[in-house]
């Protein structure tokens, strides 16, 4: 998922977006990579001043996030439509 990840988050950045909307649904295992991998487009969005909204965690994720402090930096939605109305926003 790196490479589709890094190439969906570069496609965002060349378009010019403000906001990066992460889809976690259907997701039941990060490993620490991954982990790494968020914690390398949340410094990119940062650097560039973009907001990193995330949804669709499961509740075991939704705590990781907030024990890491993860959520600190991005918000945490709970669906893609919640996620949407955070996105305009901001």
């Amino acid at each position: 998922a790196e490479g589709a990840l890094n190439t969906a988050y570069a496609q965002a950045e060349s378009a010019g977006v403000s906001t990066v909307v992460l889809n976690f649904t259907g997701v039941s295992y990060i490993n620490s990579t991954g982990i790494a991998l968020i914690v390398g487009l949340l410094a990119r969005a940062r650097k560039t001043r973009r907001r990193l909204l995330v949804y669709g965690l499961s509740t075991h994720y939704q705590e990781i996030f907030q024990i890491t402090r993860l959520a600190d930096f991005m918000s945490i939605y709970a669906d893609e439509a919640s996620a949407l109305v955070g996105a305009a926003s901001g």
